[in-house]
């Protein structure tokens, strides 16, 4: 595989043992994967011509990695964002990105309905413009087969695997490569109380951490994404925010690494579900380095003004989705559709 401007090496994760049984992937940007494999597969079909623009609306890492891969493959990027961390701002104008920045909603108070307008705009003005399209695009977990295959040669079996969901795709397209190798796999989300994905809800969350949800996190989503595949997954972890830095904060102090609060939920369950099961290997994805949240998760300051809860060690188990609230809790889903589910609540 060609790749310009970035080491092949760079779009693979660090593999890191916790403990006997559990390994933590931790990547730089996990997103480079997804847009190295659109990218480069919306230049072989034609979709993209050489020097061509790109667009897409993205608020996290997909913005930032598609920005490294078009500025090394020559091309345009057009950003629609919404108020985003300072530091990753600077870092997309710096790689060339022109970036629309959204901060009001529209008249239903919809901001995802104002941010798809502005890119509608975008796609008129710009004759050839190429939409990456990352939430329906079905070569966002196609692009994962490569670190599946990663993953199983260099750790072998595996019991278990746990990761959040945002875009869905890294989970379902990882999930769908590895369970061929790994019949008997166990699938393990993580998710925001509130977020739709698996049917979360908005009273499930406190006020006080929906402003950081929605805004800080690559994790969770108001509205159903098409490229996730729910029956990929058999376990739902549901974790509120304050959980989540309490994560991130465990991880550093445990072995030294530093990821963003994705990453602390996702190692929290891991590490629950590696005692547990100290039998089972358990692989724990963490999927961007915490330099966008060195001010704020790793921030004393931010972190007192933070609803003061007690940190849990283990999850709430719930047998109905109608039990789901704003602490940890976990469900079995068992690989089952989420229109199955909806019907039976």
């Amino acid at each position: 595989m060609e790749v310009k401007g970035y080491r092949n090496e760079a779009l693979m994760p660090r593999l890191t043992a916790d403990r006997d049984n559990l390994v933590l992937a931790q990547f730089d940007i996990m997103k480079l994967i997804p847009a190295d494999y659109i990218i480069r597969r919306a230049l072989e079909r034609g979709d993209l011509a050489p020097g061509g623009t790109v667009v897409e609306i993205s608020s996290g890492t997909f913005a930032l990695a598609l920005a490294i891969v078009t500025r090394a493959e020559g091309l345009n990027l057009k950003v629609v964002t919404i108020d985003i961390d300072p530091c990753l701002l600077w870092r997309l104008q710096s790689l060339g990105a022109e970036v629309h920045v959204i901060s009001e909603p529209d008249a239903s108070g919809s901001i995802q309905q104002t941010q798809l307008r502005r890119l509608e705009k975008i796609m008129a003005e710009t004759p050839g413009a190429f939409w990456c399209a990352q939430y329906r695009n079905p070569d966002t977990p196609a692009s994962y087969g490569i670190l599946a295959d990663y993953l199983a040669t260099e750790i072998g079996h595996i019991d278990t695997i746990v990761g959040t969901v945002g875009t869905g795709g890294s989970m379902t397209g990882t999930a769908s490569a590895l369970r061929p190798r790994f019949p008997d796999l166990s699938v393990v989300a993580v998710d925001s109380n509130y977020s739709v994905t698996f049917m979360g809800c908005d009273d499930a969350a406190t006020p006080e951490c929906k402003y950081y949800m929605d805004n800080m996190l690559g994790l969770g989503s108001r509205v159903d994404i098409a490229v996730i595949d729910h029956t990929q997954f058999d376990w739902i972890h549901w974790m509120p925010f304050v959980e989540m830095v309490a994560g991130a904060h465990e991880l550093h102090r445990n072995t030294g690494l530093l990821s963003g609060p994705t990453g602390g939920a996702a190692y929290k369950v891991a590490q629950h579900l590696a005692v547990t099961n100290p039998s089972q290997t358990v692989v724990a994805l963490l999927p961007d380095s915490a330099l966008r949240y060195v001010t704020t998760v790793f921030n004393p300051s931010f972190v007192d003004k933070l609803p003061q809860a007690a940190q849990s060690a283990a999850p709430r188990y719930i047998s109905h989705l109608s039990e789901i609230g704003p602490d940890w809790c976990a469900f079995s889903w068992a690989q089952r559709s989420k229109s199955s589910l909806a019907a039976a609540a």
